[in-house]
């Protein structure tokens, strides 16, 4: 394993979650089937490894100076991990699910964020050898600020509802919203990753800093 074909492996992790999203989106009976339910978790938690697999084999082979990028990353790999495991089907928090919701809903605010910070690091220490990269990454770096953004959100109106009782009905907005932004995000990371893959020569994709 090394990063070109981890980085292969998160487009095929990534597209798989579009497409999961989508069906869902226009067929959410499938759920109601146990057996379907299931592979699709799987597949599911396959496709979010590969996003831990990309962090750990990009802090082994770039050698970058930028101490918040490798911060970004692990913070990256240990948010991801966080989200698979609330997700498993197994009871980790006794009688008190709402802190599994509360653990989840933190921890992809956080690893939205990291990817935010590891883009805008990228963006800024990149090489002119690999200046082509820049416009898909500059839309990566767009999409994860507005992916943090909606987080924060849903995360501030989750708390006033569990600390406070009140009810901030935004459904209407935060739905469509979320989707959006979910499938901007899903292209621009695909889009990002096709010409990530071209690179073959790590050692010049950063500039001394």
């Amino acid at each position: 394993m090394n990063l070109q074909k981890a980085c292969t492996l998160l487009i095929a992790g990534t597209a798989w979650t579009l497409f999961h999203k989508i069906i869902l989106g226009l067929f959410p009976a499938l759920y109601s089937s146990a057996a379907i339910k299931t592979v699709f978790l799987i597949l599911w938690t396959a496709a979010g490894f590969t996003i831990i697999l990309f962090a750990w084999y990009f802090l082994k082979e770039v050698h970058s100076q930028s101490t918040l990028m490798k911060h970004s990353l692990r913070c990256v790999i240990i948010c991801t991990g966080i989200i698979l495991i609330t997700h498993l089907p197994v009871e980790l928090t006794g009688s008190l699910p709402v802190i599994k919701k509360a653990v989840f809903t933190a921890a992809r605010f956080l690893n939205s964020a990291a990817m935010f910070v590891f883009a805008l690091e990228f963006y800024r220490t990149i090489s002119d050898y690999v200046y082509s990269l820049k416009p898909s990454l500059l839309l990566t770096f767009w999409a994860y600020g507005s992916s943090a953004v909606l987080q924060f959100f849903a995360g501030v109106f989750l708390l006033s509802y569990h600390l406070f009782e009140i009810e901030i009905s935004l459904h209407w907005f935060f739905q469509p919203a979320a989707f959006l932004i979910f499938l901007f995000t899903a292209f621009a990371v695909i889009n990002f990753l096709l010409n990530f893959r071209k690179i073959d020569d790590y050692s010049r994709l950063l500039q001394d800093i």
